[in-house]
This record gives structure tokens, C-alpha cells and sequence, in this order.
């Protein structure tokens, strides 16, 4: 496996984060709908 570069390594990063804030987004929805 090739080792990422910084750069590479900063925007997994950010498209991580994005994954992780929508799916707290939907979940917080999902809970919210439940009450």
C-alpha cells in the first residue's frame, strides 16, 4: 500500500469529517422524529 501524501491525508480527512456530520445530522433527525 502506497503511503498517502499530506495533502491526500488532509482530504480523507475532510471528506471523513463530512461523512461523520451527516450521519450525526440524519441520526439527530431520526431521534427527534422518535419523540
Amino acid at each position: 500500500m502506497k503511503q498517502l501524501n499530506a495533502e491526500g491525508r488532509l482530504e480523507l480527512a475532510e471528506m471523513s469529517a463530512q461523512l461523520l456530520d451527516e450521519q450525526a445530522k440524519a441520526f439527530a433527525a431520526f431521534v427527534s422524529k422518535r419523540k
